[in-house]
């Protein structure tokens, strides 16, 4: 199937996808499929081009915004294990914008507190009585701890030294994903202040309808309609992009 849909697209325009999907910075989910990241990337190639297009500052402004509100609201739906099909559950996710960005650095400060998330690895667990046996070779399972030691530390820097991972410590290991930490404690102020000055500029189309082009311009430090748009796309690539 995926062949299929890339033979629909020049080697360029196919190789371009790939870029794009490579370069996602925190939405799709790392555990979604190629065809989420696929799918996503497509959507948002249809969004810019209806800014690039369009000559409406309400237009430009509602479709950029409600693009970041979705990835927004399902970063914290990924962080909180909410399957996107219960539209009920979702609800337990602030309507507001900006209590959903105060709720991301929230969980970004209280779950990089914590020890990594257990359930996000892959363990074996040995039977116990196999367990015992292996206690009895004493240099062999004081080898095991040693590497099990170096290994930690060097996974787990911030933790205390020679602190093995306490896998089944709910009170003390993150509630949310490894993958989802990894990617959104990543985000930086310039991030969040991005998205901050798009839901700004939403306030005012959304609630001025006498609004003149200027107010909105002044907003986003332009002049012109076409630096309007330029500015408008680039904020939302940079929030939905790694930086090369």
């Amino acid at each position: 199937m995926l062949d299929k849909m890339f033979k629909k697209w020049s080697r360029d325009k196919a190789a371009e996808k790939c870029h794009q999907m490579e370069g996602l910075r925190i939405y799709p989910p790392a555990s979604g499929t190629l065809f989420d990241q696929l799918e996503f990337v497509e959507n948002l190639e249809i969004v810019l081009k209806k800014i690039e297009t369009s000559n409406e500052i309400r237009q430009i402004i509602l479709e950029g915004w409600l693009l970041i509100d979705y990835i927004i609201t399902y970063v914290i739906r990924d962080a909180l294990g909410i399957p996107e099909c219960i539209e009920e559950e979702l609800e337990l996710i602030p309507f507001s914008f900006v209590k959903k960005i105060d709720l991301i650095k929230k969980l970004i400060r209280i779950e990089g507190a914590k020890l990594p998330n257990y359930r996000s690895f892959q363990a074996y667990e040995l039977h116990p009585e196999f367990h015992s046996e292996l206690i009895e070779e004493k240099h062999l399972y004081k080898r095991l701890m040693e590497m099990a030691i170096v290994f930690e530390r060097k996974k787990c820097p911030k933790e205390a030294e020679g602190l093995a991972l306490k896998r089944g410590d709910f009170e003390n290991s993150r509630f949310v994903p490894e993958w989802w930490y990894e990617n959104v404690s990543n985000l930086d102020n310039i991030w969040f202040d991005e998205c901050v000055k798009l839901n700004k500029a939403r306030n005012i189309v959304a609630h001025n309808f006498k609004m003149r082009d200027s107010d909105i311009f002044k907003e986003l430090g332009v002049s012109s309609l076409d630096q309007f748009k330029k500015v408008v796309i680039e904020m939302i690539k940079d929030i939905v992009f790694k930086k090369e």
